[in-house]
């Protein structure tokens, strides 16, 4: 993410940078700062809440309102799983309980799709 210390004023993503539709990658950045960003201490916790407040607004600002985000977040969900789940090359790069709630969550968001 790019600042100007006020506002975010751009993102980066160079590896899985491609047009689309801005939900899926606010979808993956949400679920990633969701489950993938390590032990939460309260301060921790506290400062992702303030990075994702500004995180909505700006893509709010630049793209609207981010509409029906389920099948985004069920998504990204997967490919987490995917990416960093256990695979027959190798072993899981994420705990079991780190699994645990990656699976939660893609369940969750995917029964919230189906709606």
């Amino acid at each position: 993410m790019l600042t100007d210390g006020a506002r975010i004023t751009g993102v980066l993503d160079w590896t899985n940078a491609r047009a689309g539709d801005p939900r899926a990658d606010f979808g993956r950045t949400l679920t990633i700062l969701r489950l993938d960003a390590g032990p939460r201490s309260f301060a921790k916790s506290a400062v992702l809440r303030v990075f994702e407040a500004g995180m909505r607004r700006g893509y709010r600002q630049v793209a609207g309102r981010l509409h029906n985000l389920a099948p985004y977040y069920a998504w990204a969900g997967a490919v987490m799983l995917h990416d960093r789940g256990p695979r027959l090359d190798r072993p899981s790069a994420m705990s079991p309980s780190e699994l645990a709630r990656a699976r939660s969550w893609t369940e969750h968001w995917m029964k919230r799709a189906a709606r």
